[in-house]
């Protein structure tokens, strides 16, 4: 099973040292680019930590979506 996250999930998780349990329950995690990048401004992770410490949680940059450009108008760029 694949699971998209957003920040407020992994930080949350990360509070609690809970993140390598998204390991035991999901094959595969996935955060967009924006999410990541709201994590490190936020200072929840230093930019090379996640990627070393959680190799399964992969980052995804889109790019092209109209729809997603257009939930950005309402929402954070991470959550659109």
């Amino acid at each position: 099973m694949v699971v998209v996250s957003d920040a407020s999930v992994l930080a949350a998780l990360n509070y609690l040292n809970l993140l390598p349990v998204l390991k035991k329950l999901y094959q595969q995690v996935i955060i967009p680019q924006a999410v990541f990048n709201e994590m490190v401004d936020a200072e929840i992770f230093l930019h090379d930590t996640l990627k070393i410490k959680f190799p399964f949680i992969d980052i995804y940059t889109i790019t092209g979506n109209l729809e997603a450009k257009e939930l950005e108008l309402a929402l954070d760029k991470g959550e659109a």
